[in-house]
């Protein structure tokens, strides 16, 4: 969650082009997907 934060802090403290801040959503968005997959799939493995 802090990665989150992190990113649009960076995005509102400098004058980061849009095309720039676009690009930040989408990794960010896939590396919180990325994570939450792993995350799961372990679980279910405990679980087994």
């Amino acid at each position: 969650m802090w990665l989150v934060y992190f990113v649009f802090g960076m995005v509102t403290r400098y004058e980061i082009p849009i095309w720039a801040t676009a690009l930040l959503v989408i990794i960010v968005d896939r590396t919180v997907t990325f994570i939450t997959t792993s995350a799961a799939d372990k679980r279910s493995r405990l679980r087994e």
